[in-house]
């Protein structure tokens, strides 16, 4: 039998092809795939600009919150624009002069909206108003990425890959703090026989690396296609709270003799 060519097509995220003579194999090639997923994670979890929805004496109501990872001790500073500002070579307009109103502190998360109290307002420019823009003062999320588990296969080699490559991305996106692999890998042992991706699991990492949330992924084989998912659950409630998933389709053409 000949192979004349490959079609490749990913369905959800991207396409890289990851096929030898011998099927789907680990090579440098995964990265890309990898890679995708991660910048998937990164924009799940990604600063997110709020909105002044309401406020009550010295409490400003966010319009977020759990639904986008907002999490209480987060510092925001409350933004108003002023007067518009240009390029001096150019002219070209590059936006307006931010003016700060107060910076808020998260106290409350609840699943739609967050209440967060007003620990400075000596700007005292503007007053705290419905619809101003809140901008977080971002701090580090901690994560921990359990290795990889390769489903259908004894390969050792990809989800050892797959598992550094995601971390190696997490951390140059500047958003994660990383637990050590090693302490991960520890971590997740001495669990056993619970079952990875569990609420009492992810708990369980959590409490023992003292991490926020904790990453699972998954590769899967099946005839004519990869599939590569990755989970992210959280560290104190042990519940799914992100998700990301490639999958690579591949097409052979009429064989010939």
């Amino acid at each position: 039998m000949k192979l004349n060519r490959w079609m490749n097509r990913v369905l959800v995220l991207a396409l890289v092809p990851l096929l030898t003579a011998s099927g789907f194999a680990a090579d440098n090639r995964i990265a890309v795939n990898i890679k995708t997923l991660a910048a998937n994670i990164v924009q799940q979890f990604g600063g997110v600009e709020l909105r002044v929805a309401a406020v009550r004496d010295d409490q400003v109501y966010l319009n977020a919150g759990k639904n986008k990872f907002i999490s209480e001790g987060a510092i925001y500073q409350i933004i108003v624009d002023g007067l518009p500002f240009n390029d001096p070579a150019s002219r070209r307009r590059l936006g307006n002069i931010e003016i700060v109103v107060a910076e808020v502190q998260i106290i409350t998360v609840r699943d739609n909206y967050s209440i967060a109290q007003v620990l400075d307002h000596s700007w005292g420019e503007r007053d705290l108003a419905v619809g101003q823009r809140a901008i977080p003062q971002r701090s580090k999320i901690s994560i921990a990425i359990i290795p990889f588990e390769y489903l259908n296969s004894f390969d050792e080699t990809t989800p050892r890959i797959a598992q550094e490559i995601m971390a190696a991305e997490l951390i140059n996106s500047g958003l994660f703090v990383v637990a050590g692999a090693a302490k991960a890998k520890e971590a997740a042992d001495l669990l056993q026989p619970d079952s990875p991706g569990t609420v009492q699991f992810s708990k369980g990492i959590g409490r023992m690396l003292g991490v926020e949330y904790v990453l699972y992924g998954f590769i899967i084989d099946s005839p004519g296609y990869m599939e590569i998912q990755c989970r992210v659950h959280s560290g104190l409630e042990g519940t799914g709270v992100a998700a990301a998933n490639i999958r690579i389709e591949s097409e052979f053409s009429d064989p010939q003799q």
